[in-house]
């Protein structure tokens, strides 16, 4: 029967135009997947390799630029049945101005054995920005986290001559809203 697979999105972006990491940054709209209409895709799990950081309009920007292929591991409810996934992707690119994207795709995994190759060599492309993904396991690097203050100041202790970058993501959903007139202060529901 089958399993988890791997599979990537594609996209391309012309020279001077960029597209969005999973957390852009100070503006920029990241990918958003939609999974609605497959059939026995219990989960997935997009994998996003690591952004190059620019300015654009003064603000700092987690970008792609050229080619990014993101990585995404589908999980089938039923192993032993065929997996059919329809994604609706939508991002956006920008230069000057950004362009709203979307696309559709269509895809049917067989269940049962085939014995085929990757002729197509999609697996070792995947597989090569696999590899580019941020780890959260810091220590895996050489590093060491001294300190964490709230205005994004971050102690980090490295060994001499390390390269590394690092990406900072807010892991709570924060949502903020005006009270009522009647009430003073600002609403904060974590």
């Amino acid at each position: 029967g089958g399993g988890p697979v791997w599979a990537g999105v594609e996209i391309k972006v012309a020279p001077g135009w960029v597209t969005y990491w999973r957390t852009p940054g100070q503006g920029g709209m990241p990918p958003r997947f939609e999974w609605g209409g497959s059939e026995n895709l219990a989960m997935t799990a997009v994998r996003w390799p690591a952004p190059e950081r620019t300015v654009i309009g003064g603000h700092s920007i987690n970008v792609y630029t050229g080619r990014v292929v993101l990585p995404i591991r589908l999980f089938p409810a039923m192993p032993d049945r065929d997996v059919r996934v329809r994604l609706k992707l939508a991002y956006a690119v920008c230069m000057d101005v950004c362009k709203p994207v979307t696309a559709e795709h269509e895809l049917t995994i067989l269940a049962r054995p085939v014995t085929m190759v990757d002729g197509a060599g999609y697996w070792p492309l995947i597989r090569q920005f696999l590899e580019r993904v941020p780890t959260d396991d810091v220590s895996a690097l050489g590093l060491s986290v001294s300190s964490v203050v709230l205005n994004h100041a971050v102690g980090v202790d490295a060994q001499a001559g390390l390269a590394f970058a690092l990406f900072f993501e807010v892991s709570v959903n924060v949502h903020a809203g005006r009270v009522p007139p009647e009430e003073k202060g600002l609403a904060l529901l974590l």
